[in-house]
């Protein structure tokens, strides 16, 4: 059984009110579970791997990446890891940018 992971950049400009300038700025991502179960979500850059944290089931959550992982053309990309027997799911690789918004869609698997 596979699922098939959408992820969508939308451009995003922060406000330099908002930015402090010794941490760059986050990324945000949108999950979108559609999944019939909770997901831990996971981003990787290189080898380094960060939970940013759970989402149930039906649920829409905004996660934010750390600054100091989304340096100026940084691949990422975010696991999804669910309860029990299944394996993990990874996304694509994406280059994004600081301050970039992110919608990660984790389709139903049935």
């Amino acid at each position: 059984m596979a699922l098939l992971i959408v992820l969508t950049a939308i451009g995003c400009s922060a406000s330099k009110e908002a930015a402090d300038e010794s941490e760059p700025a986050g990324t945000t991502v949108e999950v979108r579970n559609r999944n019939w179960r909770s997901m831990e979500i996971y981003v990787w850059e290189q080898s380094r791997r960060l939970r940013l944290g759970r989402i149930r089931a039906g649920a829409v959550k905004t996660f934010t990446v750390p600054g100091y992982l989304t340096a100026p053309g940084t691949e990422l990309r975010f696991e999804m890891e669910s309860a029990g027997n299944n394996p993990d799911v990874f996304s694509q690789a994406f280059v994004v940018a600081p301050g970039e918004a992110l919608i990660l869609v984790i389709p139903n698997s049935r």
